[in-house]
């Protein structure tokens, strides 16, 4: 196989991975341990924990998919020329094969958590009516997680296909996070499910936003996970359109560009991990400052529940 040269502008070298994956996966630790030590400190339901279970979950997996990741850079480090050329040993496949599929559990888990945070934002303050945008969301959410799972482990049989690789018809089939066909689905199906997920917040805008004291945390922290969604789904479609116009005709990309898509991966995460933590500093920031602006706090005082008891 031929040389191919790093096209598509400027990619970070194997050393920036390391550090930006080392650095995002120290930084999301903080955040749940932030996250963790303000909401045990409030009163415990099962969406809190699951939501906690969830988020630590996705980071474990993350940091499982960083670690892979890094060492596959350590490998290019020794051996750049192999890397250029995709000659990439039975061991480097795996790796990359474990980094793809970590990485799709990350996502996963942390769309998990972020619809059992907006069920406990809901709780007590949606009409049941209202709530069925929550229901499509989950089996929306449920239904393209295990399509997109199942695609990744079992469209290329036997299953070392997706550590050795094969071709048809001079095109690149398996491993199936190479596949075109597999990509492009995935991609998809993340969108739809992204988009799903957001939709349940605007249930919550319009009725949230009734109650006085539902105006100012709330607010602010539905209106920063929606733009944190809406930045997610454009880089997912960003990344894709990139990626599908950078294949060679074996269905290979510059090695380069591998690396810049492994960076965006993790700050895709990274992002999801922040945006749900910055509310929990919000409710700190509030009660230092005298505002009532979060019925968390308020119903962890006078035991009303949240939205003023309105069903």
């Amino acid at each position: 196989m031929s040389q191919l040269p790093e096209t598509g502008g400027p990619h970070p070298s194997p050393q920036q991975v390391i550090a930006i994956k080392g650095l995002s996966a120290i930084l999301m630790s903080m955040c749940f341990v932030l996250r963790y030590s303000i909401h045990r400190k409030l009163p415990q339901n099962f969406n809190t924990r699951l939501c906690n279970l969830l988020i630590a979950g996705a980071i474990v997996l993350d940091m499982g998919s960083s670690v892979s990741s890094i060492w596959v850079m350590t490998e290019e480090i020794k051996e750049p020329y192999r890397f250029q050329v995709w000659g990439l040993t039975e061991k480097v496949r795996k790796a990359l094969y474990a980094t793809h599929t970590l990485y799709f559990l990350s996502l996963a888990f942390i769309k998990g958590a972020y619809l059992v945070y907006f069920a406990e934002l809901a709780r007590g303050a949606v009409h049941s009516r209202k709530r069925y945008l929550s229901h499509i969301a989950a089996a929306i959410y449920i239904s393209t997680t295990f399509v997109g799972l199942f695609m990744l482990l079992l469209w290329c049989r036997p299953f070392y296909h997706n550590y050795r690789g094969i071709t048809f018809k001079n095109y690149l089939q398996c491993p199936s996070q190479y596949n075109r066909t597999v990509f492009i689905t995935t991609s998809v199906l993340n969108i739809i499910s992204d988009l799903a997920i957001l939709a349940v917040p605007f249930t919550l805008i319009t009725t949230l936003f009734r109650f006085e004291s539902s105006r100012c945390f709330k607010r602010a922290a539905l209106l920063f996970v929606f733009a944190v969604g809406v930045l997610s789904i454009v880089a997912t479609a960003v990344r894709m359109a990139v990626i599908l116009g950078n294949l060679d005709s074996f269905g290979l990309l510059p090695w380069g560009l591998m690396r810049t898509a492994m960076v965006l991966s993790h700050v895709e995460v990274f992002a999801a991990i922040l945006a749900i933590t910055l509310p929990s500093v919000g409710k700190v920031v509030a009660v230092a400052v005298g505002a009532r602006c979060d019925p968390w706090i308020a119903a962890a005082k006078t035991g009303a529940p949240l939205g003023g008891g309105a069903s």
